[in-house]
């Protein structure tokens, strides 16, 4: 049986050696007998790609701008930042706050501090001189109350009690007062000591906002002398 090949030219210029059924006559890849390409992909019609247009999701939006109690704050770190910065100021402070307190209790407070522990002090001092602006108005039992809290199971609390209970203070209200006062001036230099900005910290922060700029100097003037006169700084 006489067998019939294409002999059709291939892609690399060779004769074809595919079978055909008659001489003369070529397969399906050379029906010209030169190499046609049929198992090329069916092309398909591309929309024109349009200009690339970005996100319509909203970018993250500008902070807004501080508010008139945030500009106060802020004031008032750039006044006292370079006074309280001072190393020297600093460990007078410390060193008249050891004259009250255990060095169990003053490490226990100062080893792990933080801005939530700073935020506790600021508000038991603050918790403490408005129970004294009760106690002018003859609600004798908040002072009882806020004896009661002082003895409550915390750092925080166990310092304000040893406080209250070695200032040299006859009266209960001076006495009250000045533990409150030493609570704010104890958190303020603890903080700039760890590097912490004063517009975060939270007893600098309190007395600003609600005392104002001129309590913060009394408070560091009194916090360097005997802690006894920190007493005469009431919330008035």
């Amino acid at each position: 049986m006489v067998r019939f090949r294409c002999g059709g030219t291939t892609r690399r210029g060779t004769s074809c050696r595919n079978p055909v059924k008659e001489a003369g006559q070529h397969c399906r890849h050379h029906p010209s007998g030169s190499f046609v390409q049929i198992s090329a992909r069916r092309s398909t019609a591309r929309t024109p790609a349009g200009p690339r247009t970005t996100s319509s999701a909203p970018g993250r939006s500008a902070p807004p701008p501080p508010n008139a109690e945030e500009l106060r704050v802020r004031s008032a770190a750039e006044s006292f930042g370079s006074l309280i910065a001072d190393p020297n100021l600093r460990e007078l402070i410390i060193g008249r706050a050891t004259e009250y307190v255990s060095d169990q209790t003053w490490q226990r407070l100062t080893r792990h501090w933080s801005g939530r522990r700073c935020s506790a002090l600021a508000k038991l001092a603050r918790t403490i001189l408005e129970a004294q602006d009760r106690l002018r108005e003859g609600l004798v039992e908040v002072t009882d109350r806020t004896l009661e809290l002082l003895n409550r199971s915390s750092v925080e609390r166990q310092f304000a009690a040893e406080l209250v209970k070695r200032l040299p203070l006859p009266a209960v209200g001076e006495n009250l007062i000045a533990t409150a006062r030493g609570l704010q001036v104890t958190g303020i230099v603890v903080c700039v000591a760890r590097n912490s900005p004063l517009t975060e910290c939270a007893c600098f922060t309190d007395v600003v906002r609600v005392e104002g700029q001129a309590k913060v100097k009394s408070l560091i003037t009194a916090g360097m002398a005997d802690w006894a006169g920190l007493g005469t700084l009431d919330a008035r």
